[in-house]
């Protein structure tokens, strides 16, 4: 009993020691345009036809905002959504915080404005307030109404551009925007307000002694009179002031003013607040999910992973589990949330706290608690439970699974040579039981394939005359030599596969080298807004001070756009601006007489913290193309580069980076040198590569530098304080480092080909060992090309004779059908008269002897006989029979001839071989 529980929690530690893998569920770009997966930071996010359409935010932190929009089909594919860019046929605004409702069923309002002049212009006084932007989805077109908006003129500043705020459809058809801050200066907004389709009329919500200014807050349709809003912080208040986390404010949409919250009741009260957290209501509006969201104490930033249900009838606040248990989602802030089909919500994007802020591109699908008709839960709410999908077609289960392992290859052969002896075993165990049937003491009862005689028949050595025990010592004998042959066959099979790799190594010298694409990142600057081009960051230029050209083996600088993407270094301050030196086969060709190629940075010094990164990157492997230029590269597909990015932004690189990165200050002398070797590698998977012949490799290349000690000169000492003016600080000297190419092959020990010779030696040490112990049987004199020659040889043979004898063309055999005294008769006619015409030396074709003749009839009738009574007349009778004994006679030799026995071969190889033995032997003969 003891031993049992043992096991048992033996098993538990094992279960609860799992590794728990991040799951996203799986989506599939259609656009070719869309070269990674849009971060969207500060989208707007609506559901129609059960299509989650993203719209506006940011593609990455720090861009400017943008007027795509992208949607995700769950239809087309049950196994992934489906991410394109919608085809809008004019342009919508550029927003950030866009705030989208849908206000019928297939139509998106957004309430915005143009927001570029109020990031480009500083102190801008006119700033409009915000106009609806009408998307329809059926005809795929923006609108914006075009009546004079009424509003109060001295409230203009409250119906301008915000962020951090929410927008809600009310059951009466009217867009209310509640809290946020300024979007240019991030002060806090006084009152929430309202804009009425109707009358294209703007309106404030009053405070009515409840207040509400908050941030970062969510909000949703309460009742048909009332709207909601949680969490958030405190806007107005100084410090981190969060809402608590068991109230609901309420706005009352006929008074349009803020009333009495209700007070929810809760199940954890482990935080004080949160904020930032994502929401969908479900259950014909009876529930409201919340996910993530964060909390800011003096113990730092706290990422929430708790799931919430609020039963908004109830007012109860319920956590809920979530399956299976090593499905792992990461907890975000400022997520999206949407529902779809009514049981499933669709969790994305956001940002999360790892190493670092990171953003999330990815989406997860949760199948909500199970409803029934009326939208109600049919589980208690301290009960309820979650699910997390990894495609439509199948529900992941709430045990963990088994992964599936493969069998080596060793078990697999081991497994097939067990069956073999097990197979050997049986066929020796039915000889012992079948011995006289196979020794012809008793005769079988019957020779079907399924009695044990019937199986050993193909295989067992039956030889007449032989006993038992010999022909079972030879099975058995055959049967071992078979085993070890088996075995044999298995442990080249094994080699063969397992083979190890050994490697050659070639060079070639050249007399020029193409230098590899560089990026240079500059960091510590500033950007002055969020279209800065960069005016303040360091300059890059290049030339080749060997060469009479200077700009030979330049090529091209590009400056990266930050707003595609922006990288981030350990340790770095402030800004980056990136430069890419982009490598082409025409342009970056540097020779022996002029390798170096020399970098300038100018810069105005403002920190001593500003630095400049340096990467160097195969063409080929560079993921800075696919991004910035739109490049299509092998291998580089979304995942890959999504996970790029996402080392991009954490500051990190990975292995094969880290090795071809430098880090230097701006006042700089250093030298670099690249290399880059090139490997013809076995591809493991080509059939040919294991036979030995017609060899296929996998073409890689490894680029590597190195560099001189780098030289730092005192930058204040030099300028004596830091100035803001730009100047030609340091230089990079790059160049390669050598002219001679090194190719590394591959090439398998071990191979079908190579392991043939032995395996041949050992084939043939087996039979050597049969035949010694058991005699061979005789071998087949001819081969298969012989035996065909042979047998259109004899066709041919048979055929000539058959036509000379008969006389009759293209006869294929004896004409069997004329009478017997008829058909001997007119052979020795035809005979008679040919044979002296068709003579040879050595008497073949001669088919009758030439002295033998039969009288013919009066009448010249050969086929009649005179009898007479007379002496003569017997004789020449007697005659007549002779010659048709030895006619017939002839005519069997014919027959054995032609169908039977030929020995025209082996006299020719007696003739060939021994015919001066031969003579000899038979003159001696003949003279004793």
């Amino acid at each position: 009993m003891n031993k049992l529980v043992s096991l048992i929690q033996a098993l538990f530690l094992l279960w609860i020691s799992l590794i728990v893998v991040e799951c996203v569920f799986p989506v599939i770009i259609d656009s070719p345009e869309i070269q990674f997966s849009p971060r969207l930071d500060g989208r707007t996010t609506v559901v129609y036809k059960n299509k989650m359409y993203v719209y506006g935010g940011r593609a990455v932190t720090l861009a400017p905002p943008t007027n795509q929009m992208y949607v995700y089909d769950f239809e087309k594919d049950p196994n992934a959504a489906r991410m394109s860019l919608v085809n809008q046929k004019n342009a919508g605004p550029i927003c950030y915080f866009c705030g989208g409702v849908m206000i019928d069923d297939h139509r998106m309002m957004i309430l915005t404005a143009d927001i570029v002049p109020l990031i480009t212009t500083p102190n801008l006084t006119d700033t409009p307030i915000v106009r609806p932007h009408v998307f329809d989805f059926e005809t795929s077109t923006w609108t914006i109404d075009e009546r004079i908006p009424t509003y109060n003129e001295s409230l203009k500043g409250v119906f301008q551009v915000r962020t951090q705020h929410t927008t809600v459809l009310g059951n009466d058809g009217i867009v209310y925007t509640i809290g946020g801050a300024d979007f240019v200066y991030g002060n806090s907004i006084q009152e929430s307000w309202y804009y009425n389709p109707v009358d294209n009329s703007y309106g404030v919500i009053a405070s009515n002694g409840f207040p509400y200014y908050g941030i970062d807050h969510n909000s949703f349709v309460l009742s048909n009179t009332t709207i909601g809003s949680i969490y958030g912080r405190d806007f107005s208040a100084e410090g981190l002031v969060y809402y608590p986390m068991n109230e609901i404010r309420v706005l009352d949409t006929v008074s349009k003013s803020w009333i009495a919250p209700r007070i929810l009741t809760l199940d954890n009260d482990t935080y004080n607040g949160t904020a930032s957290a994502a929401t969908a209501t479900f259950g014909h509006g009876k529930y409201v999910i919340v996910l993530g969201g964060y909390i800011e104490s003096e113990e730092g930033t706290e990422i929430i992973a708790d799931i919430k249900i609020i039963n908004l009838e109830t007012n109860q606040c319920n956590i809920i589990d979530t399956l299976p248990m090593d499905y792992f989602v990461a907890p975000r802030v400022s997520a999206s949330a949407v529902v779809i089909y009514e049981d499933f919500l669709v969790l994305g994007f956001g940002l999360g706290w790892v190493q670092g802020s990171t953003e999330i591109p990815d989406i997860d699908l949760l199948r909500l608690p199970k409803m029934n008709r009326g939208g109600y839960l049919l589980k208690d709410p301290s009960s309820l439970e979650g699910t997390w999908m990894k495609s439509f077609s199948t529900i992941s289960s709430s045990a963990p699974k088994e992964t599936k392992k493969q069998m080596s290859t060793l078990i697999i052969f081991v497994i097939v040579f067990s069956i073999l002896i097990a197979i050997c075993l049986g066929l020796i165990a039915l000889a012992l039981i079948s011995r006289e049937e196979l020794t012809g003491k008793r005769e079988p009862k019957k020779a079907r394939f399924c009695t044990p005689i019937g199986i050993l028949e193909p295989i067992w050595p039956r030889r007449i005359g032989e006993t038992f025990t010999s022909q079972f010592y030879t099975f058995s004998a055959r049967v071992l030599l078979f085993i070890l042959l088996i075995g044999f066959i298995a442990y080249f099979l094994y080699n063969i596969v397992n083979s190890s790799i050994s490697t050659t190594d070639s060079f070639e010298d050249r007399e020029t080298m193409t230098v590899p694409d560089i990026r240079f990142c500059y960091a510590g600057w500033e950007y002055n807004d969020i279209f800065d081009s960069g005016t303040e960051f360091p300059e890059l230029y290049c030339q080749n001070q060997k060469s009479s050209n200077l700009s030979y083996g330049c090529g091209e600088i590009l400056p990266l756009n930050r707003n595609i993407s922006t990288p981030s270094f350990p340790g770095q301050s402030g800004d980056t601006k990136c430069y890419m030196y982009k490598s082409t086969d025409s342009d970056s060709i540097v020779s022996k007489d002029s390798p170096e190629l020399l970098f300038n940075h100018l810069a105005s010094l403002t920190s001593e913290n500003q630095m400049i990164y340096i990467q160097f990157y195969e063409p080929k492997k560079n993921p800075n193309r696919v991004v910035y230029l739109g490049e299509d590269i092998s291998g580089m597909n979304t995942n890959y580069i999504d996970k790029w990015l996402e080392t991009e932004g954490n500051g990190n690189s990975d292995d094969e980076v880290v090795s071809r990165v430098l880090t230097i200050y701006p006042g700089t002398y250093c030298s670099i040198q690249f290399e880059t070797t090139y490997t013809s590698a076995i591809d493991p998977n080509n059939f040919w590569n294991y036979i030995g012949i017609f060899p296929k490799y996998i073409y890689t290349s490894e680029l590597t530098i190195t560099h001189s000690d780098i030289m730092k000169f005192n930058t204040t000492a030099l300028f004596g304080t830091l100035d803001e003016s730009k100047v030609i600080l340091g230089e990079i000297k790059i160049s390669p480092a050598g002219f001679t190419v090194k190719t590394t092959t591959e090439k398998r020990d071990d191979t079908f080909v190579s392991a043939l010779g032995v395996f041949s030696g050992i084939v043939g040490i087996l039979l050597a060992i049969q035949v010694f112990l058991f005699g061979a049987t005789p071998a087949d004199p001819w081969g298969m090309f012989q035996k065909a020659s042979f047998r259109n040889y004899q066709k041919k043979k048979k055929k000539e004779e058959l036509e000379r004898y008969f006389g009759i063309p293209d006869v294929k055999s004896l004409p069997f059908v004329t009478p017997v005294h008829q058909r001997f008769t007119s052979i020795y006619s035809l005979n008679s008269l040919q044979l002296k015409k068709r003579q040879n030396p050595t008497g073949e074709g001669i088919v009758l002897d030439e002295k033998i003749e039969l009288p013919k009839a009066a009448d010249n009738s050969e086929h009649e006989i005179v009898e007479d009574s007379s002496l003569a007349s017997v004789v020449n009778d007697l005659n007549n029979r002779l010659s048709q004994l030895e006619g017939r006679n002839q005519i069997l030799e014919l027959i054995l001839k032609s169908y039977y026995i030929d020995d025209k071969i082996f006299r020719e190889v007696y003739l060939s071989h021994g015919k001066e033995g031969s003579t000899s032997n038979m003159r001696q003969v003949g003279q004793e």
